[in-house]
């Protein structure tokens, strides 16, 4: 279905008019104070534990987007980090590259298709100049006969009918001849038609003649589909890719020179806490202590350890070989031996065994004693062992549980009698239990069947008891010992070089690199050995593909199917209609299908992949939704666009491929266009309103009766994710850099989506979202490959463009771009990624000798499992107690309750309880 040029301006009228409206009801919404400590939540609540400042104030009649745009990078930088600010500068980057573009190719390129008479010709029924004027009138549908097929597509493809009896018997010895079908008359000789000249000439009808007739439309006169084969016009087509390229690579070297000193300042500036000098340690040999009369192995002598297992198994043979080098060399012989020197790669768990034999040590003992053998005592700081928590965590998840269910309900009792209202109504608290749903310890004190009991008499007993088992639990919990561990440092220049080299010679063993953040940690995945890795990470891979493969049958099930004009017929003559059905249905349906894609994709990388951190999946996030949107988006949009319509004519003529890509290749970019601005005119612009998010605050805060209660609800932040929007970011970069020049006005389509996407996304990174981790900037790596894949595309589909419209010099002048780029990246990614992922020895010198201490570090990384609040303990029993007595009296409710909104409930939490003139 082509797209029209006033079906467009129509959907045009639509996205603009819904961002518009969009706009006004932020506008209107960020003047209530309950929303205004929504939309800027950390300016109210500011994350002081995330070491990040407050955002300056948006006063609620100002206008909040040059407020956003106008903040100093300082400014940005201190309020939301390192990650946001190189974010929101990829996004800069993008809009100064399409503003460039969208500048050039508007004023030369777009010009010049439009001038082309390409598309009048090709929308004729015939074209005079190719088609014999002796078989125009027998042709099908151009003399009143019918046509057969006469469903309206783009490509409209006329076959020529039967001509010649393929039955007539063989020709004399020599000849060849042929029969004209009843009704078919004889050609005129072409020395009648044509004179003299050609009184040697014969000629027949050519059955496999076609005429190709195309349905186009004004839209299209923009595109290069206007310019003619052979037009010396594509030279202006070749020159402004070696232009575009030419900028492209100028304005990412110089972002380049940016990441790489806001990366340099993230390391000199010593953020990240205990992550800043720490490593993770996986495949740590697992040694088990055995007591000290447990007997050895045969040969084992003192059974200390000091020995190898390889020297215990072949000590003897070991010293003759040696001894046989130092004589002579590597080649050095032994009169016993074959001449040949033997090398055994030691067996590091045999090793990490020896060590703690006949010794109460285990787990933490070695790491601590390795580490402190290589790097000396005083480097390091803190090793803290990981260990089995799964049935920890239960205890804690159910603990927890419990003791908020104990605070909502003592809120809910206080706050009902400061209302004189809802006083007169209060009852008994009871709660309704099921004994076997809480193990043995429930159906022994409340039996099998539901009953109810007193809501905090429940609540004292089962916390009372969970409390037991979780510290039971922590203490079990510590002799199961997983193979993996954090080791912390005193100084930058160990942290460098722990983090960055190979510390032991098997792969499979002590497996060194730098430390996630305690806070984005996933516990659960630091159990997994490299052999198990391995086996996740082929298994991803294979679900990965197997699930795109998946996802390309509804994405081209969708494209053909809105391609098809039988889906519309008459709907087509509606101005509104069409608009809706060729400009915003299409793109809307994709996106709608690409928009649950993160969901899968995070699941698949924490239960098959096994990533440990926040930071690796969104990492991990970014990369695989990136290849995702290019083959589905971008290549099985393409070729479905490209080839839907057409999908008869190829099979009937498949040498028309060619043909049929040049002349629709650049009315894809149309699509795209479509596809563009319903992402930034409508999608993007409803992550700053936010209407589920403000909804479930609203809710929360309703139900909130306290202080306490309340500030928990403004405390709890939402998170921006970098995983999907870096990728969508990309995706958008490629579709408008590759159509830049066949199709003109995409470029500006995406400049609208890059400064729309960076005032919100500026926004609500600034003052609404809190990070949950500080990669420094790590997915500008990702954004510069992405930028520099865009601009590949836009090379290669000029090529292959040019090369179709049958034109020598410019696919040949634009022919070496795609290597000349590819060189150059891979340049610049050899400068970008070695600062990026390690810390050189010098820096961390520097950084040592002008950093200040980074405070404590021990126990930094132990599991949250092992650490329970027992002030917070205290604070609920003690809650739950006064209540159960003040219900336990007869005239429920009563003066008890009355003591407690007069006095803290707690020394160590005076907002425990709402102030009764707060009410």
């Amino acid at each position: 279905m082509a797209v029209s040029a006033e079906g467009f301006a129509i959907s045009c009228g639509f996205w603009f008019a819904g961002m518009l409206g969009i706009a006004l009801s932020f506008q209107y919404l960020r003047r209530f104070k309950w929303t205004e400590q929504f939309y800027q939540r950390k300016h109210f609540f500011p994350p002081i534990d995330k070491g990040l400042e407050p955002p300056p104030y948006i006063p609620k009649s100002s206008y909040w987007p040059k407020a956003v745009v106008t903040m100093t990078e300082k400014t940005f930088l201190l309020a939301s980090g390192t990650d946001a600010s190189m974010y929101c500068m990829s996004l800069r980057v993008a809009i100064e590259v399409f503003v460039l573009v969208t500048l050039f190719t508007c004023a030369v390129v777009l010009p010049i298709n439009i001038t082309g008479d390409n598309v009048d010709q090709l929308s004729k029924p015939y074209d005079e100049s190719t088609v014999s004027p002796y078989i125009e009138w027998y042709l099908p549908g151009l003399n009143g006969t019918d046509v057969g097929d006469t469903e309206d597509d783009p490509v409209k493809t006329i076959n020529a009918p039967e001509i010649y009896n393929s039955s007539i018997g063989p020709a004399p010895p020599g000849l060849v001849w042929w029969e004209l079908l009843p009704g078919v008359p004889p050609l005129p000789t072409p020395e009648e038609e044509l004179g003299p000249a050609y009184a040697n000439y014969s000629w027949k009808y050519d059955e496999n003649y076609k005429v190709v007739q195309y349905d186009l439309t004004a839209l299209d006169k923009t595109t290069m589909t206007n310019v003619a084969k052979q037009s010396s016009a594509l030279y202006a087509h070749a020159i402004m890719a070696w232009w575009l390229t030419i900028l492209v690579i100028w304005r990412l070297g110089v972002a380049n020179k940016y990441a790489l000193n806001m990366r340099l300042l993230y390391f000199m500036s010593g953020v990240g806490g205990a992550k800043a000098r720490s490593i993770l340690v996986r495949d740590v040999p697992l040694a088990t202590p055995r007591s000290a009369d447990e007997p050895g192995e045969a040969g084992d002598g003192d059974g200390d350890g000091s020995m190898s297992w390889f020297e215990r198994k072949f000590g003897k043979t070991l010293t003759k070989r040696r001894t046989a080098a130092e004589s002579s060399g590597v080649d050095g012989k032994d009169g016993d031996d074959d001449g040949k020197l033997a090398f055994v790669l030691p067996d590091r768990r045999e090793e990490a065994a020896n060590k703690v034999h006949g010794k109460a040590r285990g787990h933490a003992w070695l790491v601590q004693h390795e580490f402190e053998v290589l790097y000396g005592t005083d480097e390091v700081v803190d090793s803290q062992a990981v260990y089995n928590t799964g049935k920890l965590h239960k205890l804690v998840a159910a603990y927890d549980k419990t003791k908020e269910a104990a605070f909502a309900t003592c809120d809910k009792v206080v706050s009902s009698y400061a209302d004189e209202k809802k006083r007169k109504k209060m009852k008994r608290v009871q709660k309704t239990v099921i004994g076997k749903t809480m193990g043995a310890w429930g159906s022994e004190k409340y039996g099998m069947k539901p009953r109810k009991v007193d809501a905090f008499e429940f609540y004292v007993d089962r916390l009372q008891y969970l409390r037991e088992e979780v510290l039971s639990e922590q203490k079990t919990a510590k002799t199961k010992s997983l193979p993996s561990a954090f080791v912390s440092f005193s100084s930058t220049r160990a942290h460098a070089m722990a983090s960055q080299t190979m510390l032991c010679e098997d792969v499979s063993s002590w497996v060194t690199g730098p430390a996630p953040g305690p806070d984005e940690l996933v516990w659960d995945n630091l159990r997994i050995r490299k052999r198990e890795r391995d086996i996740r990470a082929t298994t991803y891979t294979v679900a990965f593909w197997v699930l795109m493969a998946f996802y390309m049958i509804p994405v081209t099930a969708v494209q053909v199917l809105l391609s098809s004009d039988s889906l519309v017929g008459f709907l087509q003559t509606i101005p509104i209609a069409n608009a809706l059905l060729t400009g915003i249905i299409p793109g809307l349906a994709l996106r709608i299908f690409i928009i649950l894609l993160p969901i899968i994709i995070s699941a698949m990388l924490l239960k098959i992949r096994g990533v440990i951190s926040s930071s690796e999946l969104d990492g991990r996030l970014v990369s695989g939704m990136y290849i995702f949107e290019f083959i589905t988006v971008f290549l099985g949009s393409f070729i479905a666009g490209t080839f839907a319509n057409q999908f008869q004519q190829i099979l009937d003529d498949p040498g028309s491929i060619v043909q049929v890509f040049g002349t629709a290749a650049p009315q894809v970019g149309l699509f795209f266009m479509s596809y563009i601005l319903t992402i930034a005119c409508w999608e993007v612009p409803l992550g700053i309103v936010d209407a589920v998010g403000l909804i479930l605050y609203h809710a929360k805060l309703k139900l909130a009766s306290t202080t306490r209660s309340k500030n928990k609800v403004n405390a709890a932040s939402s998170s921006f994710g970098y995983g999907a929007s870096v990728p969508d970011d990309g995706i958008i970069f490629l579709l408008g850099m590759s159509f830049c020049i066949a199709t003109p006005l995409v470029a500006p389509c995406a400049l609208v989506y890059f400064c729309v996407r960076y005032v919100v996304n500026r926004h609500n990174i600034a003052y609404k979202c809190t990070p949950d981790y500080e990669a420094g900037g790590s997915f500008w790596l990702n954004a510069f490959n992405e930028y520099v894949c865009g601009l590949v595309a836009m090379q290669l589909i000029m090529i292959f463009i040019l090369a179709i419209k049958e034109s020598i010099g410019p696919p040949i002048i634009v022919l070496p771009l795609p290597f000349i780029t590819i060189f150059w990246w891979m340049s610049a990614r050899n400068a970008l990624r070695q600062p990026f992922a390690n810390v050189s020895i010098m820096m961390a010198g520097d950084v040592d000798q002008k950093a200040s201490e980074p405070g404590t570090l021990k126990d930094s990384y132990l599991d949250p499992a092992f650490v329970f609040d027992e002030a917070d303990h205290e604070v609920a029993i003690q809650q739950c107690k006064v209540l159960m007595a003040a219900q336990a009296e007869d005239d429920w409710p009563n003066e008890t309750i009355a003591t407690i909104l007069d006095t803290d409930a707690s020394p160590s939490d005076p907002d425990t309880f709402l102030d009764v003139e707060e009410q």
